[in-house]
């Protein structure tokens, strides 16, 4: 079960406090599992493998499928994954409070998030992931992150030329601590992060989990072309998943990129 901290408590630390006067207990990395242990960690995975009408299949979440037509199933890197064209607003929404029941602060032991992807088009302002703690998308020439708490903003970013080569899978990584930030991991390598955080005051706590699509109206916000696959969530950061096992250190090596032809 996700273990839960109060709201007022954790916007109490970081309102006292602003950089560079952390404490060092805020900086200095946890290396024990002291704070976290395998009971502790709840995983939740989205295998994309079979479509039910307009529903994809999970045996917790109603994941409902838009577009018209539809999304499809089609080759993944482990089974199905699930095939979205920008150009008919084609997306999946998986629902609402999935990631950290919608609020970083009942994530004590921070999260990791990870999913694969295959782009078939890259364009300006296409967002990949979208919900109410987290946004993935691509801008100015960027694969970039913003993870948000109601009062507070982590951002990190990875160049955007390692997506460039349309048909290869990717593994993307989010990793979150209250102590060591934001992290964003490209094919096993960080690539970006940031420690601090900056004030933040757009937190809309009803937006849903949206996979290939922004929540916001925007026009300028695109859909994604491309496949999704293994979708998964744990209520821990990435050290504490490879010091417990669940996550192998070091570069990501049992995929093989996949070409389309």
């Amino acid at each position: 079960m996700m273990q839960h901290s109060t709201k007022s408590g954790y916007s109490a630390l970081f309102s006292s406090l602003s950089p560079p006067h952390y404490p060092p207990s805020l900086l200095t990395p946890r290396s024990s599992l002291a704070f976290c242990t395998l009971q502790d960690v709840n995983h939740i995975e989205f295998d994309m493998d079979r479509i039910s009408g307009d529903v994809l299949e999970h045996d917790k979440y109603t994941i409902y499928l838009f577009g018209s037509p539809k999304p499809v199933t089609v080759r993944g890197t482990k089974g199905n994954g699930v095939k979205l064209d920008g150009r008919y607003r084609q997306y999946i929404d998986v629902g609402e409070n999935v990631l950290c029941d919608g609020n970083l602060a009942n994530c004590r032991n921070g999260f990791t998030l990870r999913y694969r992807f295959r782009l078939d088009q890259l364009q300006d302002n296409t967002y990949f992931l979208s919900s109410a703690p987290v946004d993935v998308f691509y801008k100015d020439d960027k694969l970039q992150v913003e993870v948000r708490t109601p009062e507070r903003v982590w951002r990190a970013s990875a160049p955007g030329s390692l997506l460039r080569r349309l048909g290869d899978w990717h593994l993307v990584e989010i990793s979150w601590h209250q102590a060591d930030g934001l992290k964003m991991y490209v094919d096993g390598s960080k690539r970006g992060g940031q420690l601090f955080p900056s004030d933040y005051d757009g937190y809309v706590s009803t937006r849903r989990l949206f996979i290939g699509r922004s929540n916001s109206q925007s026009t300028r916000d695109k859909y994604a072309s491309a496949t999704f696959d293994e979708l998964e969530f744990w209520n821990a950061k990435r050290e504490y998943l490879i010091a417990m096992g669940i996550l192998p250190e070091g570069k990501i090596v049992e995929m093989t990129p996949i070409r389309l032809v």
